[in-house]
């Protein structure tokens, strides 16, 4: 495969993927989730069989034209709503879907976001466009406390809407101290669970069951009940919760610690409500600390992509394989110094190609910065370099008997990925279910691609991924304290240092070689 064929099927599955998501809200023949598999469908298709078949180039366009309208389109208007750019989305959402059905289901998936960032207005503003919205205000009502006319409204017939509106009305009843009208409801969606299961309906059953456990003052089974994730829930949510069945349980001194962990987790617009909670009880609120920068993150960041361009220009003087040899993790090839133990290190900063680096560059930013946010600076380059000699060392015995060229920063960066799973896995101060869940799904995805494609690293994926979680236990295992970090991130640095010199003095040791290639 080459560059285009594999950006396609990686289109293709996460197109797959998504239209999960839209199949909760709608079936098939809806033109929001229709549109995206067969975007999908078309993709995958392209992906497999152009080459193969000699199809028209232009196929391949009009496959990453699709896939661009149909697939990341709508997912990013989904992000989008985190900017509340709403005139923006709705002038885009009138341009791709053009069927009232269409329309409705991603104006209605679009207020479930707004509400997810506690923005009742704005999900009220667009909830305007589609013309089936009880469930809406049902959700808005929960948000704003307006318990008495949420019951008043009318609930929806079946699907998720239903679960949906019943642990809204729920809610309302707990807040009312009806708790026996409250079980009934958890009853009604007990019963059609049977038949109707979903992540939407587990996480209505499950998120009633705790709260019903939290007013009757339950803490373990509240505990208990909680523990699980849940789909499409902000982590905020379950402290909120347990921290009212620790204040019900009268246990104050863990009620505060939940619910000031609630508070700086949750969305902006959510915090006056918890803080209202708080200072009834007697609480201080916590100090709300601005994120930290993502210095590191960037710097890693601009140092890979200098080394991408030096080496796109040697390969535009001499030729493609020249950069490899002279940084690349080497296996059983004649290659001058190559099993210099620099190179288990310095493979991480050289790519295959522009989708390789392109690639590994939006994971890096995006993964990065969540774990330098979480920890020092120190862990991440730590967890970077751990994770990129692992990838070398596995390769280097599970291959041992192979002639391979191993490239690629993705062995360092599953390093931090891994890194940062031990921290929330470990970590019961910055535990994330949902986080957690997210890292070890993308983990697996990584492995069936590094073993359904040609040419990409198994077994430096797998040792990447072990390397930062030996990191992240290990830095568990130690003190918590800034100056180890700093040390250790001063040691990577260092090495990070002394691999990139040997990598410039190696091509100044062989430039005569490398000369004589220029045609």
């Amino acid at each position: 495969m080459d560059d285009r064929s594999i950006a396609l099927l990686i289109l293709a599955i996460f197109g797959f993927y998504i239209s999960r998501l839209w199949l909760r809200l709608a079936p098939w023949r809806n033109e929001l989730p229709f549109k995206s598999l067969f975007a999908s469908g078309f993709a995958l298709v392209v992906a497999i069989f152009a080459k193969q078949l000699q199809w028209p180039a232009s196929l391949d366009y009009i496959a990453f034209a699709l896939a661009g309208l149909f697939i990341l389109l709508p997912y990013g208007l989904y992000l989008l709503v985190r900017t509340r750019a709403y005139n923006s989305i709705k002038g885009l959402v009138n341009v791709l879907y053009w069927t009232q059905g269409g329309r409705d289901t991603l104006w209605n998936l679009l207020a479930q976001a707004a509400l997810q960032q506690g923005d009742v207005q704005g999900a009220l503003a667009l909830g305007e466009k589609f013309s089936d919205n009880h469930l809406l205000y049902l959700q808005a009502y929960s948000l704003e406390e307006r318990w008495r006319e949420l019951l008043s409204l009318r609930l929806p017939e079946k699907g998720d809407s239903r679960f949906l509106a019943l642990s809204a009305r729920a809610k309302a009843f707990i807040e009312l101290g009806d708790l026996e009208n409250a079980r009934e409801e958890l009853l009604e969606m007990e019963e059609r669970f049977a038949k109707e299961k979903g992540p939407i309906a587990h996480r209505s059953i499950t998120l009633t069951q705790a709260r019903l456990y939290a007013e009757e003052g339950n803490f373990e089974r509240c505990k208990q009940t909680l523990e699980q994730p849940l789909a499409f829930t902000h982590p905020y949510q379950p402290l909120e919760i347990l921290a009212r069945a620790a204040e019900q349980n009268r246990q104050l001194s863990t009620a505060q610690q939940l619910y000031q962990q609630a508070y700086l987790i949750a969305p902006k617009l959510n915090r006056p409500s918890l803080a209202k909670k708080m200072l009834g009880l007697g609480f201080a609120l916590p100090k709300i600390e601005l994120p930290k920068q993502s210095y590191a993150t960037y710097a890693l960041l601009g140092l890979i992509s200098c080394c991408f361009a030096l080496q796109l220009g040697l390969e535009r003087n001499y030729d493609a394989a020249i950069p490899r040899v002279i940084a690349a993790f080497i296996l059983n090839i004649p290659t001058p110094e190559a099993k210099a133990i620099w190179r288990y290190l310095s493979y991480a900063f050289i790519h295959g190609g522009l989708l390789h680096f392109g690639m590994n560059m939006w994971v890096l930013a995006d993964i990065g910065r969540i774990y330098e946010r979480r920890r020092h600076w120190g862990n991440l380059l730590t967890s970077f370099v751990f994770g990129s000699i692992m990838g070398a060392y596995i390769t280097s015995i599970a291959q041992a008997g192979d002639q391979l060229i191993l490239v690629g920063a993705s062995g360092g960066i599953l390093g931090i990925a891994g890194a940062l799973l031990a921290d929330s896995w470990l970590d019961e101060k910055r535990r994330d279910p949902l986080l957690l869940r997210s890292l070890l799904q993308w983990m697996a995805i990584i492995v069936i691609f590094s073993i359904s494609i040609p040419g990409v690293s198994l077994w430096g994926h797998v040792g990447g991924i072990l390397g930062g979680l030996l990191w992240g236990f290990m830095r568990q295992g130690l003190p918590q304290d800034k100056n180890i970090d700093l040390g250790v991130g001063l040691i990577s640095l260092g090495l990070t240092g002394y691999v990139l010199v040997m990598m410039v003095l190696f091509y100044q040791r062989y430039h005569g070689i490398f000369q004589q290639l220029i045609p």
